[in-house]
């Protein structure tokens, strides 16, 4: 839950797609009391960091909504080596992702190091276009004060639709092919969009699930 306070209703809603699902009403009380069992996972290697993003309940936040765990728990056979973090908007005039970059620049550079390392991926590339010079700036800033050019960098990606596409954003950052059919791990590629290895990265410090969005 978002908030904290009293459950007065349990129902049933039907979504969009026809489907029906339960429903918990809670009035809050305003206060945003933490749960007491709410704790920071532990997260030693690439298992248990499946297991903590999908206990987290993060699903893709660049607007696709795609289970973020699944992307994650690819197979060896794949030999993947590059996290891409996707910095590019969605669509033309978004904002979320560059106050996200500009707001918690800190996450974004951790969440992005403790992926790589934790699912052993030899670099990390985070893709911006360059119509955001000022979080391309300060991400940059932040990689190299942390010591980490030498497997992460900034690429700047030029402004045009669709650069937030995946296989579009492979391309520019990697110069591989999507086969296909296929998916980013044939290519070698893990992609996570910015906001979602931000979070990640509060998630693993905190335990807070996902309970908002921008």
């Amino acid at each position: 839950s978002g908030v904290s306070g009293e459950i007065t209703n349990i129902g049933t809603i039907i979504m969009p797609n026809g489907a029906e699902i339960k429903t918990i009403e809670i009035e809050s009380d305003g206060l945003q009391t933490v749960c007491p069992d709410i704790e920071p996972p532990v997260v030693t290697n690439a298992d248990e960091l499946y297991a903590a993003v999908r206990k987290s309940g993060l699903v893709g936040l660049g607007g696709a909504g795609f289970p973020v765990s699944i992307k994650l728990n690819f197979s060896p056979e794949k030999h993947v080596d590059t996290l891409v973090i996707n910095g590019a908007e969605c669509e033309p005039y978004l904002t979320a992702d560059y106050r996200e970059m500009m707001e918690y620049p800190e996450d974004i550079v951790e969440g992005t190091r403790f992926v790589m390392e934790t699912l052993g991926l030899k670099r990390a590339i985070i893709g911006i276009e360059g119509n955001k010079p000022a979080a391309i700036k300060r991400l940059g800033e932040i990689i190299k004060e942390r010591s980490l050019n030498d497997r992460m960098c900034v690429l700047k990606l030029g402004t045009s639709y669709p650069h937030g596409a995946e296989k579009v954003l492979i391309k520019a950052c990697t110069n591989r092919a999507v086969p296909v059919g296929k998916i980013p791990a044939d290519a070698g590629c893990v992609v996570l969009n910015i906001t979602s290895v931000s979070f990640i990265s509060k998630y693993v410090r905190t335990g807070m699930p996902l309970v908002s969005k921008r």
